[in-house]
């Protein structure tokens, strides 16, 4: 088992994309040029969008997978589209003009395909996963080839983003998503480490909460002893520890007996804990209830 599991996340609604009114669009993405927003569409006669923030500035954990998603219906015989991402590893562009792509990376053209439109639209899904770009369009995988990473440890730089550009148009733009490629981060003092498999002992389990940066779960699960006046030295789990409404610190031992530290009161000492024993788990989960917007789903 390796801790660096993959998950899309949709940071958007995945039916309306940020098509639904103009504020919502202007706060995710810069608007140069001719465009209206007509019933959830994008009509951009010539001109650009282009969103610089792939990921949050201030968050170190991000990764460098990205998708977007999108539909353009031309509204005249002859068009011409541009799908821009541009992340740590390189510039990758999908020119789609009068139904042929062309690939290109690094500003250098790479193959070119034709294809044909579906009900008049063109469905695109362009991504960089895992080392690989790839490029569909209505079903169909048009380019698919491997990136050799360039940086291994690179930093947020403002010169990533993704654009969508119209040179010719009239194009409706619909259904905009964009998904990013979470992973389940470690950091230093964690129990396991990035892209290191460890073992599960046998009737075990690890607990993985739904924060993938900073949940406190057996990343960084601790068996912890603290030295209490009067009590002696105490061992708990560090997901024990909690303060309550006073500032004081209150946890729980190995064998149930509560705690009341005045103020707040780390441990002396711990070594990792990442694992559950069947024995402890008594109920099984049923419901997901966050985001909120997708309300109570039941699980399968």
């Amino acid at each position: 088992l390796s801790i660096q599991e993959t998950i899309w996340i949709d940071d958007i609604d995945p039916q309306d994309g940020y098509l639904t009114n103009q504020e919502d669009l202007k706060r995710y993405w810069n608007l140069d040029g001719e465009m209206t927003l007509e019933n959830k569409s994008l009509v951009i006669k010539k001109g650009n969008i282009t969103r610089l923030k792939l990921y949050e500035p201030n968050q170190p954990d991000f990764s460098n997978d990205i998708k977007l998603n999108a539909i353009f219906t031309p509204q005249t015989p002859s068009y011409q589209i541009s799908l821009t991402l541009q992340n740590y590893e390189g510039k990758f562009e999908i020119s789609i003009k009068d139904n042929t792509a062309e690939l290109f990376v690094d500003g250098a053209s790479h193959e070119s395909k034709s294809f044909k439109l579906s009900n008049n639209q063109i469905k695109v899904e362009f991504y960089y996963f895992d080392g690989d770009l790839s490029c569909k369009i209505n079903n169909e995988i048009l380019f698919k080839l491997p990136i050799v990473k360039k940086f291994r440890d690179a930093k947020f730089n403002t010169s990533q983003h993704i654009a969508i550009d119209v040179q010719n148009g009239p194009v409706a733009v619909s259904n905009i998503s964009i998904k990013r490629d979470i992973y389940y981060k470690v950091s230093s003092g964690h129990n396991f480490y990035d892209m290191t498999p460890f073992y599960v002992p046998k009737e075990c389990y690890v607990m993985i909460g739904d924060n993938v940066t900073y949940s406190h779960d057996s990343r960084g699960w601790k068996l912890c002893t603290i030295d209490i006046p009067e009590k002696g030295k105490v061992i708990f789990e560090s997901q024990s520890r909690d303060v309550d409404g006073k500032g004081n610190t209150v946890i729980v031992d190995k064998h149930g007996n509560k705690y009341v530290i005045n103020g707040y009161a780390n441990y002396d000492s711990s070594e990792g804990y990442p694992f559950v024993h069947e024995k402890y788990i008594v109920g099984k989960a049923l419901f997901i209830w966050w985001p909120a917007k997708r309300g109570l789903t039941l699980i399968r």
